[in-house]
Parts: structure tokens; sequence; C-alpha cells
């Protein structure tokens, strides 16, 4: 199936050299807004109107009527152009109406004055809100609300409504915790369904967004904005109803770029976390994780960007025996034997100092990784404190006032990330200090980092959750850097600090279909950068219990390698995490994850050097992301909104703008054949009606370049080899990529270009560049000609005529910190074609060469299946 023979051309070409306390902008514009008895609505865009409605007087906390200009948690940025829209009045109704929505309030005359804006929200009927756009639908107020004043809650919610597409884990005052699951599978696939919650998008064409009960920020006066604490609420502006309408009609991607302005986009991560990341519940040291990951990845010819030092990198009693290659490492809980430190009661779970058995010097194995390129995250558990085990403890507790008599007495400090003076003693005595100082580059937190009075949160709150990341990420920073926050999600808002961790899951493939669902539809409420334990956690068996009674370990998994069956999963989970936000692979303790013991490695490390190779392009649609919300993973319905297939094929997506994928989430057959239907879209896109290709000509393409027979508006039908990942471009896709030469810089050298060309029209494609991690990017509205901190670097390529391909590499515009002067560029020209008769490079003819990526010519290879 992928038996193409694409011609590549090697060329070298130059390319051209081309306030400290940031801006509140909560408060939008007040041409945008119309105030109408109790109520208040802001136009913010076309699509997007915020509709406050107060409480004054009896029952309320205020006397006078006042609305709320502050930012929340959901959204920062109220202060955009105004958009046009009308107004018109009369004694018993209000009407505002723009290109997209017309808004209707009812006046009632028990309500108009101010006085009577009583607690008790919309009254059945009072606001009625109907589409302009297709599907032409009408929403109008039920009576039904969740007062702040009988239920405090800090996290926004999407109001539940008929044909919602769905969103990602379900958020609320209890944490739901994410796809953690240890009961059976069919259980555990079950219970994952039921933890999704609303997106942004609705087949019904709009979505309610109530704000109402979200946490406020104070008014921004220094470079890290701070929540308004319980015991202040009560005096400030409360609202009984704060609701955003969000219309998308069938312009999905429309509507998920205005919440972006309002709500933020998602961050854009370094470029180093995109490539192949490597993770395992394993007590690692210095020597070992050198000998038995670095190594082994290098010897077997495996991109290796990321590392990870999950829970035992703690200071936590393992035996030498403990660490070899054979051995595995004994669960990290206090009071089991083995695990705790003799004579203490240590929380090994927890804390920030190293074991020392396993790093007798943690710089030395730090600077060791990041010479090699390798970039560094510890995993911790913030919620439980800072023991008296900590090296950091005696400095945490007299920061934070404890007497010497309670510091003697080995009182724990308990974390509070919602209290000013933790917060800054924990980073400048912990994370600023030795021995963490200059190790880690990222963090995995995992849970929520606890809570206090002064919040009035739970400790497993999702605002705990939210606000523990968020510091986390406004320290990053704070030091210039992008933040890489692996953890749960904390809802709307979230997707500015950082990225997601699903849970620790089952190891079955229906936990692997799910995760296909799940991680597209995620998408539609911006949180695009989810991380999987690819290859899932654990198998569910258990023969003890950890401290909270919870059964845990011992998880078999497949550290077998000649389990065929295991090895056949890990290698689809592995296909789909090349075509994941991130890819990380992970287990618990008693699996493996080296990929070169199992019977399938061929096929996998195919796939994890098709990821690593993919990145540029990643990269680059992750800045368009950053700009406009349109995330990675794009559900199907996006693109093609009238197309019914579009939303029942729900296990495939785009992967950016250009690649279709459908991973194959089945074991095979006798034959080693999976059959696996995939929904091939017509070739007109309906976001923007721009046809792509003939539709009397094929227009789907493999990844090899192979037509797709009758491939257009069509179920294709086919069955899949291990080796194959259904992939599929349209005709005139452009896109680049790079070679394991450059897993380790910003710079692609060489740059690899893959060319599906178009037999009837001429297109491009793009790679943005930039120094790979930093926060110019934040600075810059969208890359220029004139940019100092990016590149934006366009190829062409056109059929002039049936035996003539072109291809232009034009100039970089722009310049940014690590560019090259001059690259190397491989252009591959995927398809079923006959050897050249020549090939011209600016206007000369080059010869044909063998590959070695120096000499200018060509030559013809035979692709990997996912080559």
């Amino acid at each position: 199936m992928f038996g193409a023979r694409p011609a590549f051309v090697c060329l070298a070409i130059s390319l051209c050299t081309c306030s400290d306390v940031p801006e509140d902008r909560a408060a939008a514009d007040p041409g945008a807004s119309v105030v109408s008895g109790c109520v208040r609505f802001t136009v913010l865009t076309s699509r997007l109107v915020r509709v406050e409605r107060a409480c004054a007087g009896a029952g309320c906390l205020l006397s006078t009527l006042t609305f709320d200009d502050r930012a929340t948690f959901t959204v920062l940025n109220r202060r955009l152009a105004v958009p046009h829209f009308t107004v018109t009045r009369n004694e018993s109704s209000l009407t505002l109406t723009t290109s997209s929505v017309r808004l209707t309030q009812r006046i009632f005359s028990n309500r108009s004055a101010t006085g009577a804006c009583g607690p008790e929200g919309f009254a059945p009927g009072e606001l009625t809100v109907t589409l302009l756009v297709e599907p032409f639908t009408t929403w109008a107020s039920t009576g039904e609300f969740v007062s702040t004043l009988r239920q405090p809650s800090s996290v926004a919610y999407i109001v539940p409504e008929v044909g919602n597409l769905n969103g990602t884990m379900n958020v609320g005052p209890s944490f739901a915790g994410g796809l953690d699951c240890y009961s059976n599978p069919p259980l555990c696939a079950q219970q994952y369904r039921q933890i999704i919650g609303q997106g942004l998008l609705s087949r019904s064409g709009y979505a309610v967004i109530n704000d109402t009960n979200a946490t406020r920020f104070e008014k921004r006066s220094s470079s890290i904005r701070w929540f308004e604490p319980s015991s202040t609420r009560s005096a400030n502006h409360w609202l009984a109803e704060d609701l955003y309408f969000l219309i998308s009609g069938h312009k999905y991607t429309r509507a998920l770029s205005d919440w972006a302005l309002v709500g933020g986009a998602p961050s854009l991560p370094p470029l180093a976390a995109l490539g192949v990341w490597y993770s395992r519940y394993f007590p690692y040291g210095e020597d070992t994780f050198k000998a038995e990951v670095v190594s082994k990845y290098r010897v077997n010819e495996l991109p290796l960007s990321v590392g990870v030092l999950d829970v035992p990198w703690h200071n936590i009693d393992y035996s030498i025996e403990d660490l070899g290659p054979d051995k595995n490492g004994t669960w990290p809980y206090p009071n089991v034997p083995g695990t705790a430190k003799r004579g203490h009661e240590c929380n090994g779970w927890d804390g920030f100092t190293f074991n020392r058995t396993l790093f007798p010097d943690p710089h030395r194995f730090f600077d060791t990784m990041h010479a090699e390129g390798i970039k560094m995250i510890l995993s911790v558990h913030m919620q439980d404190g800072i023991d008296h085990c900590q090296e950091q403890y005696v400095a945490m507790a007299r920061a934070m006032g404890f007497s010497q008599a309670e510091i003697y007495s080995n009182r724990t400090v308990a974390c509070m990330m919602d209290n000013r003076m933790y917060v800054n003693s924990f980073f400048k005595t912990v994370v600023e200090a030795e021995p963490i100082k200059n190790t880690t580059d990222w963090w995995w937190l995992d849970y929520p980092g606890g809570a206090s009075e002064i919040s009035g949160w739970d400790q497993q709150e999702s605002a705990s959750l939210f606000w523990s990341n968020h510091m986390f990420a406004e320290h990053a920073r704070s030091q210039g850097k992008r933040p890489v926050i692996l953890a749960r999600y904390g809802g709307l808002g979230a997707q500015r600090d950082g990225l997601g961790f699903s849970g620790d899951t089952f190891e079955e493939f229906s936990t692997l279909e799910f995760q296909v669902e799940m991680t597209p539809t995620s998408s539609n409420v911006l949180f695009g950068w989810w991380s999987h334990d690819i290859g899932g956690n654990h198998n569910g068996a258990t023969t003890g219990y950890d401290k909270h009674g919870t059964p845990v370990g011992p998880y078999p998994g497949d550290e077998d390698p000649r389990n065929i069956t295991g090895s056949e999963m890990l290698l689809r989970w592995i296909q789909f995490g090349v075509f994941s936000p991130i890819f990380r692979t992970h287990c618990q303790t008693s699996c493996i994850r080296y990929v070169w013991e199992f019977p399938h490695f061929d096929q996998m490390r195919a796939a994890m050097r098709l990821r690593d190779a993919l990145v540029p392009y990643i990269y680059t649609a992750g800045v368009e992301a950053y700009h406009t919300g349109i995330s990675l993973l794009r559900p199907m319905y996006y693109h093609w909104p009238q197309e019914e297939a579009a939303y029942s094929f729900r296990r495939q997506y785009m992967f950016g703008p250009h690649i279709l994928v459908a991973p194959v989430t089945q074991k095979s057959a006798q034959d080693g054949m999976v059959p696996h239907d995939v929904w091939l879209p017509p070739p007109v896109r309906n976001e923007d009606s721009k046809v792509v290709s003939s539709p009397t000509s094929p227009t789907w393409l493999l990844w090899n370049g192979t037509a797709v027979p009758d491939g257009t508006g069509v179920v294709y039908s086919a069955k899949w080899a291990l080796d194959e990942i259904p992939l599929f471009v349209l005709p005139g896709t452009v896109i680049p990529m790079r070679t394991m030469a450059s897993t380790h810089s910003v710079f692609a050298d060489p740059l690899v270009w893959a060319v599906w060309p178009s037999s009837i029209s001429s297109s491009a494609g793009h790679l943005f560049e930039d120094a790979g991690d930093g926060l110019e990017h934040m600075t810059e509205q969208r890359y220029t000609e004139s940019s100092v901190i990016s590149a934006l670097t366009e190829a062409t390529v056109a059929m002039q005529s049936n035996s003539q391909i072109r291809f232009t590499v034009h100039p970089a515009q722009g310049k940014y910190r690590g560019q090259g002067s001059a690259r190397c560029h491989i252009v591959q020209i995927r398809g079923s074609f006959r050897a050249p008769a020549a090939v011209h490079i600016n206007g000369s003819p080059v010869p044909r060469i063998e590959p070695d990526g120096i000499s200018e010519g060509w030559y013809i290879s035979m692709p990997s299946a996912n080559g």
C-alpha cells in the first residue's frame, strides 16, 4: 500500500538574514455595552455577546446596581474592536442585533427598577437569543440558574445543550481527576465516556458559557495577577448571572477564534516538547537513566527530546539491587518495607529532595542530559506539603513563620498555593534554591497544589488545580521561559498554562479508542495539548494498598516482550502518539517501554522517527493555534460541518491543516491485517468554500502519494498491516519536515519538504521558525517580513505541464536566535512517477546521485510504510 517511488532533491540555498506590568484589558470598550434595567449587554464580536444580570437590593450583596469588569479565570480580555450592532427599544423590550445573532430582552414592569434586581437571575422568557445564521435556532431563558449566593464555586461551565459536540474531561466543584481507572476494561470504557464535558461548539449553532461563579482576578497591579480571596468576595460586584453567548452556526473555527480573543488561545509549547518523550514510573538513577534509556535510544537510532523522572527520584530508600535493568523498583509510600527512609516518616510521593543513592550529584546528571540536548521533567505531587525530610524544610518553615518549637516537632508545611506568602516562599526557597535550581526544565504536577480558607476552594476543586498550574506557569514566564506544566485539566482558561496529563489509564484497546475520540474534541474548549500515557499505564492487577487504602500494583502489562498482543497494542498506541499533541510513552513500574525489546520494534521505530520528522509541521501548526485558537487536532466537522459523516466518524481527525489521520484501534486478525473504514470528505471545505481539488478526479492521496480510488465523499474500506497508519492528504499539500540530524536544533538542516503535487493548481506550504523557547512570540501579533524574532519560509509547487513540476523555496522572511545562514533542502515528490529526464536547480541541471545529504542532485528512494 505504501509502494510509491518518491524522488528527492538536495540543494543548498542561502537564507535572508534579514512594560513591566501588562495592560489590564478586562473592561470592554464603553461603546460595546448597552444597559437595560438590571441587564448589561456587551458585544465583544459579532458572534460573542456577554449578558450580565446585576443583583442589587433586597437579597443581594450590593445595594446599588453594579456590573463587573474584572477578569476571571475564564475571561481575560474584553477590550476588543467594537463590531457593528444595532439596538431598538420600546416600553416592553430591547432588541440588540449583530450580523450573526439577535438578542431580545422582555422588560417586566415589576423588574424594571434598580431595586428589583434580585438574585433570581433571568426569568422564563425574559431573554431570547435567535441565530441569524444557519441553523437559525433560538435559545430562551428558563429560570434555571446556579446562584453564587447559595453555592459559591470557582469555575465557569458550559450550559448543556442538545447537539453539543463535547469538549474534554469534565470539571466542577469536585475534581474528577482524569482517566484514572483501576477496575476492569469495560467499566473503565464506560467511565471514560461519562466524564466528558460540554464544548464551545454545538450542532445547535451556539453555546452558553456561564461565568457567574468563576473566580475573579484582582485588578492587575503587578506582573503576576492574584485572584480575589474569599474574604473580600462579599464586598465586591457579584452578579445574579454572567453569561456569554457564542454563536458558531456552521463556522466552527471562527467561533473558536472569537473565544480565544477573550479567553486566551492555547499556549505555544517549546519546540523540544513536540518531539519524542521517554517516561516510566521507575527508580532510575544517574547511571541507569543514561545507560538504559539515553544510550539505548542512541544505539537503536531512535530520536529522544525529553526525559521524565517520575515519583521515585525523591528521597526514598532504594537499595542498589533494586536499580538493575532487570529489576523493578518498589512502590514509594511511607511505612511500606523498603520504601520509607529508615527512622523517618518521609513522604516519598511528594517533596523536592533528590534520593542521593540514585542521584549523588543531581547537577552532574542534569548537565549531562542538557549536553545531550535532552530536556528533563520532574514529577511532584504538591498537595502533601513540605515535610521534615526535605532539604528545604527548615528554610520553608521559617519563611512561613513557624516557631522553633514547631520546627523541632517536625510540623509539615502545608501546601497552600492560594497563599501569597507560601507561593513567594516556595519559589524562592525551593524551586530557585539548591538542589532544584538549574536542574529540571519543566514540571509534572499531576494533582492540585493545595488550598486554604484564603480561597475557600476544596482541596480537589478545579480552581485549586487551575491555580497551582497557573502559578507554576507564571513563574516560568517570569524567568523568560514557556511553561511546560504537565497536569490535569482545570477548566476553561487552562489552555493558557501548559499541557494536559490524562491520568493513569488501563492498557486496553478500549482506552486507546477513547483517547482517539476525546483528544480532537478537546480542541472544542481550546485545550489542544494533551499528553497521554502511550501504551497505557497499567493492566489493573493489584496485590497491595497505598497509604490511602487504594489497591495498587504490580502492573505486569506488557513487560514480557514475547507478549505479541501487548506488543501490537503498544505499536498501535505509538502510531496514534505520532499524531497526538504530545508523544510520551509511559507505564507503571513493572512494565517496560523499551521499544527495542518488542517484536514490533521496526514498526515502532519507523513511527517514532516519523513523529520526530513532523516536528516542524507540528510547531508551525502550534503557532497557528496560538494566534487563532484552532488546535493541532481538529474534528472533521471543523471543515465539513454540513456532512453528516463528519460527526459520525469520531475516530478520525485532521492533524494540522493538511493530514487526515484515522488511527487503528483494534487488534489484527490472524492474517495480521485490520479492517478499518475511513471517511474521505468531498473536495470542497465548507468553512471557506475553497476548492482544493477537482471533484471529477481522485481527491485524497495516501501518504506515499497513491491516489485512493473513488476517494471523494466516500467511505474508504481497506485492511491495514501493522506497519501502516491510515494517513491521507489532498493534492497540492506541502509539508515541512526534518531529519534526526536536527532533533536537538531549532534550525532544521537539512529541511525536508514532502510534496504531493496537484495537477490542477499551484499550492504552497509554510514553515514557522523561532528560537524554540522564550516569550518573544507573545510580543508579535503575527510573523512579518521585518521580524527579528521569527522567520516564515514559503515553498510552492506547480505542475507546469503533464511532464514538469516546478518547486520553489522562497527566501525566509524574518530572523531569530539560532537561525543558520544556509541550509540543505530535501524535496520529496510523493507519488508514482517515472525517473525524471532532468532535474534543474536555479536553472542549472544536476545529476542523479547516491543520497549522502551533501551533494546537489536527485535520487529515487523506496520509502518505508510510514516514511
